[in-house]
């Protein structure tokens, strides 16, 4: 259909030509190619490290008690689950528990260790008398570069 100059808008353009079909064949297959290139590379570095570290033998009193359980637990009555939990809770948070009964270790009521806290203060985290002070000096703290010399602080 030839063009009509009477139908005519300049201000409306379009592309002359398609895109170069070739280009995006062959680029297509290039992604391809590397990603192919990749995964068996990745196959070969898995084969190399399964030879060189063997699997570790599993050690069942490390595995938790969920991957031992073969059917999914439902749970029954969560109001009851919930205020159980609750009092559980409450008991860890208000009650002396024995942590270590041999080694003497208890676990004290979140209140009574607060108050003895603030009368006996924080222990000391240790002696800081040799600790030697550096003045702040000018430049980026990110990069470490020295802004009124040009060179890079040590």
């Amino acid at each position: 259909m030839p063009d009509n100059p009477e139908r005519r808008n300049p201000d409306v353009a379009f592309e002359h030509s398609d895109i170069r079909s070739v280009a995006v064949v062959a680029s297509g297959i290039g992604v391809l190619t590397g990603t192919l290139l990749a995964i068996g590379l990745l196959y070969f570095v898995f084969l190399y490290f399964r030879s060189t570290h063997p699997d570790p033998v599993p050690r069942a009193e490390l595995a938790p008690e969920f991957q031992r359980i073969r059917q999914p637990v439902l749970q029954g009555s969560p109001r009851l689950d919930l205020q159980e939990l609750r009092k559980r809770d409450a008991r860890l948070l208000n009650q002396y528990t024995w942590v270590d009964n041999q080694k003497g270790i208890v676990s004290l009521p979140v209140d009574h260790a607060i108050d003895k806290l603030l009368s006996q203060g924080m222990p000391g985290a240790g002696d800081y008398t040799d600790l030697k002070l550096v003045p702040p000096r000018s430049g980026d703290r990110e990069t470490g570069f020295d802004l009124v010399t040009g060179r890079a602080r040590p």
